[in-house]
């Protein structure tokens, strides 16, 4: 049985059928159509079509050959660019044309020109007589590349240019015959670094970057140093959903050293595993201990004397927090790591329970470390701590508060390599009762605001001797502020301090404001403090001496402001019986609304307190003129009458570019070095060419 009409049907679906096209939207002050079709629209013309917008001041639509042209101040609208021109003519279907005096400006991508431009397809351009920057229409000392052809692809995001001259301020520089540029991300070299110092000679850097993926890319740099050698790095980035990590080795072989080869590195893991789970990690390395003090790009790093990389996978939720960690230290003023000590693992808790009684807190801490080391004593320290904390109001307002703490701590420690027995422990108990207050007056035209928050706490700790235990991270720090109000003032957990103790501080704030719908401004604040010791016992006095006093010394600081942006700030301690200063600092600063700034800072400390000290620091910021910055920093050892480092900086920062000369001299006593280096460096960097 024949059935021709689906067959028909059929055969009809599988005939190529062609598109339909696109409508077309005319719309003018004065539209007209002549005899053969054409519609010719006047004034303010606009043709919309699929998602596209041309106007013009005349448009002349040919609905047969599906073409338009168009005359006077055209301008395309599509996605991503808008294209301006005094004439064009296009073929809609084919979404080609041709365009006269053309200017395509790109978003955040820059424009390009062009005597005559062919658009081949949406977003493909044939350029002639063309030129391309970056940098704002009208800008003036901007830069440009001029050239015979370019061809411009949006969807490749990449204008090549041949015949290219590059102009900056209006002054032809240098001639290539072959330029590509990037619209957005991709591989290529980024701007040259020069300099000349003491140390390296000439130097000129190089970087090439390479974008070899959407989520991952690299940077290699070439290193060339005239008293050194040639060296290279290459820095590593990737990141996704997870987080991002960077990774970064860097080496040479030196000339001044027989051509021994000097390497470093680093690198840092920021990841996030779920909601409150987290894993961070970052590190850095160096082959021998005089690297950063041969090639630290600042000079200023020389001086460093640790290096620590160190690992940490938390967790964290509303009732407390736990991890697991490790830390690497490397010493730059021993031969070897053999007796640094290492953390290899860590693993901390934090836990805090609210109890329905009274506002009740109770809590547990806990730490237990795996101390290791080839040489010296290592082992296991374990260590928890639980609390209970019973906070009051003794007021209505809540201005006057009472806060009783209990707890206590237990450590134990298995030992390895060392002359102390293999297990020890320790047991300390300790309990604190703080009251607060929070007292302020108000002027009755509400524009003078003054506080005092008076802080008075009481600590006993009951300790047993500590002399003969384990020590591995403890240290004792002497009085300051941070540390006045803290029952313990050993760092580390190898020693808690016995403690008999009253301690008071006083802070007070002055606030004004010119109305009252003004925000206030702080005038004044200050803070003093003291403590009184009714035991002066020591557990370990190798670490801690037994004091010889009861009264500890003052300790302060203030911050004066008394026009916006003039500062006045001091810290010190003052030890009332022996009548000196064992510590002073006093910093006093300027700036302004342009973002003029100074800053210059006296620090001095007494031998009886710590290492002598007394130095002399300034920094300036200024802008002379209209694009023009410069820089300054000093700092001056007034005990060894030297310049420690020196930093003048010189910079122009243009709209489209920026120029950075610096000159710097570093004398720094480093852990591994005390020479002296002097040097100039100069940055020109061009707005979307390597910068």
């Amino acid at each position: 049985m024949q059935r021709p009409l689906p067959l028909l049907l059929l055969l009809l679906l599988l005939i190529p059928q062609a598109a339909r096209p696109a409508a077309v939207d005319l719309d003018a002050r004065r539209v007209t159509r002549s005899s053969d079709g054409t519609i010719t629209a006047e004034g303010g013309a606009l043709l919309r079509r699929a998602g596209a917008r041309l106007s013009a001041a005349t448009i002349r639509y040919h609905p047969d050959r599906r073409t338009v042209d168009l005359y006077g101040a055209v301008r395309l609208r599509d996605a991503g660019y808008d294209l301006y021109a005094r004439e064009a003519h296009y073929a809609l279907e084919q979404h080609r044309g041709t365009l006269r005096d053309a200017r395509i400006a790109m978003a955040d991508a820059g424009a390009a020109r062009a005597r005559r431009a062919e658009q081949r397809a949406p977003g493909r351009f044939l350029l002639h007589d063309a030129s391309f920057t970056t940098c704002r229409a009208g800008t003036p000392g901007g830069w440009r590349l001029d050239a015979q052809q370019a061809e411009l692809d949006r969807e490749a995001g990449l204008v090549t240019l041949h015949h290219a001259t590059f102009t900056l301020a209006g002054t032809p520089l240098f001639y290539t015959p072959y330029w590509q540029y990037p619209l957005r991300r991709r591989s290529g070299l980024l701007t040259p670094r020069v300099g000349f110092g003491k140390r390296r000679g000439n130097e000129l850097a190089l970087p090439l970057y390479w974008a070899a993926a959407p989520n991952w890319d690299a940077t290699l740099t070439p290193h060339w140093m005239e008293a050194r050698g040639t060296a290279g790095a290459i820095e590593l980035r990737h990141a996704d959903t997870l987080g991002r990590e960077r990774l970064q080795i860097e080496g040479l072989r030196d000339r001044q050293l027989g051509r021994k080869v000097r390497k470093a590195g680093g690198g840092a893991i920021h990841w996030r595993l779920a909601p409150g789970l987290g894993f961070d990690a970052h590190g850095r390395f160096v082959g021998d201990r005089a690297y950063l003090a041969d090639f630290s790009p600042d000079g200023i790093s020389g001086a460093t004397r640790y290096l620590t990389s160190s690992a940490r996978l938390g967790w964290h939720g509303d009732e407390g927090q736990a991890w697991i960690s490790a830390t690497r230290n490397q010493n730059l003023a021993t031969a070897s790591d053999a007796a640094t000590l290492q953390i290899l693992p860590r693993l901390e808790s934090h836990h805090r329970i609210p109890l329905r009684l009274h506002g009740l807190l109770l809590g547990l801490d806990q730490q237990t470390t795996n101390f290791s080391r080839a040489q010296g004593s290592a082992g296991v320290r374990l260590v928890a701590a639980p609390w209970l904390e019973l906070p009051w109001r003794l007021d209505d307002t809540g201005s006057l508060t009472l806060r009783l703490r209990l707890g206590g701590e237990h450590a134990d420690y298995w030992l390895r390599n060392g002359l102390l027995p293999a297990r020890q422990h320790r047991n300390s108990y300790n309990a604190a009762l703080t009251l607060a207050a929070d007292l302020e007056r108000i002027s009755d035209d509400g524009l003078w605001r003054h506080r005092i928050t008076p802080i008075l706490r009481y600590d006993r700790v009951v300790a047993p001797d500590q002399s003969r235990l384990a020590r591995f991270d403890s240290a004792y720090t002497r009085l300051n502020m941070s540390n006045l109000l803290a029952a313990n003032r050993f760092i580390g957990h190898d020693r808690v301090e016995r403690a008999h103790r009253i301690s008071l501080l006083l802070g007070q704030m002055l606030q004004h404001k010119p109305r009252r719908s003004a925000t206030a401004r702080t005038l004044f604040r200050a803070a003093f403090g003291l403590s009184y010791d009714l035991l002066r016992a020591s557990v370990d006095p190798a670490l801690k001496p037994p004091p010889q006093r009861p009264w500890s010394n003052l300790i302060g600081n203030l911050a004066w402001h008394p026009w916006p942006g003039v500062g006045l700030t001091a810290a010190g301690q003052f030890d009332p019986a022996d009548h000196y200063w064992a510590y002073a600092t006093v910093t006093a600063s300027w700036k302004d609304e342009r973002g003029d700034r100074w800053q210059g800072s006296y620090r001095q400390a007494d031998r009886r307190y710590a290492a002598a000290a007394e130095s002399l620091e300034s920094s300036l910021r200024l802008a002379p003129a209209p694009r023009w910055r410069t820089e300054l920093r000093w700092h001056y050892d007034l005990k060894r009458k030297r310049t420690r480092f020196a930093n003048l900086a010189l910079a122009y920062h243009h709209p489209c570019w920026r120029l950075t000369v610096e000159g710097y001299r570093n004398t720094l006593l480093a852990a591994t070095s005390a020479r002296s280096d002097t040097g100039l460096r100069l940055a020109f960097t061009i707005e979307g060419i390597g910068g």
